[in-house]
């Protein structure tokens, strides 16, 4: 096999994978296949790229672009004279992954919390399983913001190198479809 085919074969390995550990993680798996596409390739890709590519209606990949972008992992393009919407990866999207699961994470600990301060004097098993569980978001909430923390750092102290960007590129806007 030839080198180009080697990597059009873990191109297509990695963005199936992705998929499937966006769906595992509760996402649409087309919602990571696009990510995916983006984060290998390096590129911004128009809405009709991205539903051939993928082999998705434009209705798909309308909903998960929206959801990446809500996610502010991915960015919407606009080029002067072009009337199609492109899409690249947003500015520090995996810190913003990592933010958003803390968040989550928190969000589901502050949960387990007040139904913890609501219960009537009861079962001191019961009380010790919810705070073992709130435990384990607190844990995986710590976790995660180390990771953030870690990960901001390494990229802080890499050398930044300018992307090349296409002298076509007009502006960059978050607006909704």
């Amino acid at each position: 096999m030839t080198q180009q085919n080697d990597l059009k074969t873990a191109r297509a390995d990695f963005i199936e994978k992705m998929g499937i550990l966006a769906q595992i993680d509760g996402m649409p798996r087309i919602a990571g296949r696009l990510f995916a596409m983006l984060v290998f390739d390096g590129r911004r890709y128009s809405f009709s790229e991205l539903a051939e590519a993928l082999q998705v209606s434009r209705a798909s990949v309308s909903t998960n672009v929206r959801l990446l972008q809500d996610r502010e992992v991915i960015r919407r393009v606009a080029l002067p004279g072009d009337r199609q919407d492109y899409f690249e990866l947003g500015e520090a999207p995996y810190q913003r992954l990592l933010r958003g699961a803390a968040l989550r994470a928190g969000r589901s600990r502050a949960s387990i919390e007040e139904t913890l301060a609501e219960l009537p004097e009861c079962d001191v098993d019961l009380v010790q399983r919810l705070r073992d569980y709130a435990g384990l978001y607190a844990a995986i909430e710590t976790s995660v913001t180390s990771a953030l923390d870690s990960l901001t750092t390494a990229q802080a102290d890499r050398p930044r190198r300018r992307a090349s960007l296409s002298p076509r590129v007009a502006s960059v806007t978050s607006v909704e479809e």
